[in-house]
């Protein structure tokens, strides 16, 4: 050299600032990397400023891309370069070799092509034949183009570059440059693309194992995922899979294409097996959420790995109502056997309230008292306490397990009780008050018909064209008629407040499918629960006792406090109808007589039912003509007819009959379809033998 440059002679603290860049920025990264690029880069820089000395600076260098997995926006970079400063006059070269670290920031672009700043820093080694070797710190500016050529990069890169020196205690400039950089960039051989989708951790919500059938369509929490890749992402399945109670993955979601940095919110589903049910106290259960998808013609796939919180069966959140409907077990082995066994046992009494719902519901009510079921307030927690907060978890117990108890709160007797009624194929609900959750079940009546079977609507409740009647399940022990006017009772003032509401078990089905926990009876409740025969007695005695006081009232009301014998013919044959719908017979047939006699014409109709109901068909037909033929239109009289005349045999007349009923009532008339066909029916209501006996009795 001619003379010496700036700090040719001084130490060498780049040596300590580039080791120290390689363990902040290449390692970290090499650590957490999702992609490793190799590449070689030839270069040409020339001095900012003319310095005397050198006129321009040529070579190459080897670098390391690596992206990391935590930033797919970020790329950290190593370089290892070497390089010549030609001196002027010909004086030779000075060689320099220059190991950097740094950050690349693609800010712009799309799957082919990426614009952003790259920024290095690390140290270089100068070196001259006669000369003491250097060794300074160094830094460097680029703007970097990436074009991806398949899985190769090529890269355009101008910037500067200014290699610093020390002399006489001062950093200062011992070659500054700007050139340019191209480049090409693989993956090293054998090596693949580490994919760069990146998933948050999920977050989900703790699962409740009686509603387990409920999360095959409803998220249990959502799952983020984020396109870190610098081109879109196609084919995209995300699949998730909780390993001991799920038989095999299961797919959340499947996109077409994702765009580079593009994050979406996926809900989460999980098709889970009935051996959740098994679960009695919370625990945890691992989960894995998966995403397979392709990246140009490469397939990559990203999981993730944690836990899920899993409550015990007997829990439930009382943010809706409708989940207790879950707990509805009416299949269960144990359910079905003595809630059938116990209406099989239903007495055919002479007096009785005229739904054959309500007596069975009756019935079960007396067996539940009979089996010694009592109420008591669950020390924990309670519908009460708990209802509407979310954080609050819930104990209810599935029906079979309040029987084997004998003890239940009021959630707990409202569903075992809800599951009996269901078991015989009465349609139930729950009522919610505040505070307070309790059972109802539907009749068997219209509401018309159901104006002229009860003394007081306000005992009723009535939604839409449906009637239901309440019964404080709390109440076992103080017997059934108790039991429905204290729910009446709760319902009336709730309602006054518009605080009550009725949430039907089959709609709410709908949602929270019931699955029970046994598929075997229960023996020691089986063996425990009260004799038909014994339930049969004590249901008859209180089947007399609230039928008499019903029929009373009805009555009273009929009358007016007036004797028979200044009742219009009217009066008398709407009488007649109260005393047929609670069994009385004979009493209704001398009141319809009366009516007939006196002209009334829908008593003859009745007449028709009385002689239907003693299997007189012959003489029911001929009643039923006689009400047709001075009441042309009357659907009743057509249907009963042709009911009348199809038992006795006569089926070709019961068809013509029926024809007509079917132009006046098509809807009702549906219900006996088979008298059309000319044969006994043999599945359905219509071969129900109590069905097949109901009649229509004419009010008017």
């Amino acid at each position: 050299m001619r003379r010496k440059a700036r700090g040719l002679s001084e130490g060498n603290p780049g040596k300590t600032l580039f080791l120290a860049l390689i363990a902040c920025t290449v390692l970290p990264c090499s650590l957490f990397a999702q992609t490793f690029l190799l590449g070689a880069s030839p270069a040409l820089s020339y001095p900012l400023r003319p310095s005397g000395i050198y006129s321009l600076e040529a070579g190459a260098s080897v670098d390391l891309l690596v992206t990391p997995a935590s930033d797919a926006r970020i790329e950290a970079v190593a370089r290892f370069g070497y390089g010549g400063l030609i001196l002027d006059q010909g004086l030779g070269l000075v060689s320099v070799a220059k190991l950097e670290a740094g950050v690349a920031l693609p800010f712009i672009g799309s799957g082919a092509f990426s614009l952003g700043p790259v920024v290095l820093a690390g140290g270089y080694g100068a070196f001259r034949a006669g000369y003491k070797a250097l060794f300074n710190p160094m830094i460097g500016l680029g703007l970097r183009a990436d074009f991806r050529l398949g899985s190769a990069r090529l890269s355009l890169e101008p910037g500067a570059e200014l290699l610093l020196a020390k002399e006489g205690g001062e950093l200062g400039a011992f070659f500054a440059s700007a050139g340019v950089r191209l480049s090409i960039a693989f993956a090293p051989a054998g090596g693949s693309h580490r994919p760069l989708l990146l998933i948050k951790a999920p977050s989900f919500d703790p699962l409740f194992p009686t509603i387990y059938k409920y999360y095959s369509s409803h998220q249990i929490g959502k799952a983020t995922i984020v396109n870190g890749e610098r081109q879109a992402i196609t084919n995209v399945e995300v699949t998730l899979f909780v390993p001991s109670y799920m038989d095999g993955p299961q797919t959340v979601a499947t996109i077409a294409s994702i765009k580079p940095g593009e994050r979406l919110e996926l809900p989460v589903m999980a098709l889970l097996k009935n051996s959740v049910l098994g679960i009695t106290e919370t625990d945890t259960a691992q989960v894995r959420l998966h995403v397979e998808y392709v990246l140009g013609k490469e397939s990559c796939t990203v999981e993730w790995d944690g836990t899920i919180r899993i409550e015990g069966r007997n829990a439930i959140v009382w943010d809706d109502d409708r989940k207790a409907a879950a707990f509805v077990t009416a299949r269960d082995p144990t359910i079905l056997k003595l809630a059938r066994n116990t209406v099989a046992g239903l007495p055919d009494l002479p007096l009785a309230l005229p739904s054959a719902n309500l007596r069975s519901a009756a019935i079960l009510f007396q067996a539940l008292e009979a089996y010694g079921l009592r109420y008591v307030v669950d020390p924990k927690g309670s519908y009460a306490t708990m209802k509407g907060k979310t954080e609050s978890v819930d104990y209810l117990q599935y029906p079979v397990e309040t029987l084997a108890y004998r003890t239940g709160d009021c959630d707990d007797l409202a569903t075992l009780y809800l599951a009996m009624l269901e078991s015989v194929g009465i349609e139930t609900a729950f009522i919610t008050v505040p505070g307070h959750i309790y059972a109802a079940f539907a009749l068997d009546e219209n509401v018309a018909a159901a104006k002229n079977s009860f003394s007081d609507l306000d005992k009723l409740v009535f939604a839409g064209d449906r009637i239901w009647i309440p019964i404080e399940t709390t109440a076992l022990g103080k017997g059934f008629a108790e039991a429905w006017a204290t729910g009446a009772r709760e319902w009336r003032e709730a309602e006054r407040q518009h605080a009550a509401a009725l949430v039907p078990v089959h709609e709410a089905w709908q949602v929270y499918e019931p699955s029970f926990i046994s598929s075997a009876e229960k023996v020691d409740v089986v063996v425990k629960f009260p004799d038909p025969s014994k339930v049969a007695s004590s249901y008859s005695i209180a089947m007399r006792e609230l039928a008499t006081r019903e029929l009373a009232a009805l009555v009273a009301q009929a009358t007016g406090g007036s004797a028979l014998s200044r009742l219009s013919p009217q009066a008398r044959n709407r009488l007649g109808t109260i005393y047929a719908r609670y069994g009385q017979i004979d009493k209704a047939e001398t009141l319809f007589k009366d009516a007939a006699a006196a002209g009334y014409d829908p008593a003859l109709c009745n007449l028709g039912n009385v002689l239907f109901l003693k299997k007189d068909w012959r003489g029911a037909a001929d009643y039923y003509g006689k009400a047709l033929s001075r009441m042309p239109d009357n659907a009743a009289a057509a249907l009963g007819k042709a009911r009348a005349l199809f038992e006795a045999g006569r089926y070709a007349d019961a068809a013509a009959s029926f024809a007509k009923a079917v132009l006046l009532a098509p809807d009702r008339a549906a219900e006996y379809a088979y008298i059309a066909n000319g044969s006994m029916p043999t599945t359905g209501r219509a071969a129900d033998p109590e069905a097949r006996r109901q009649v229509d009795w004419s009010d008017q």
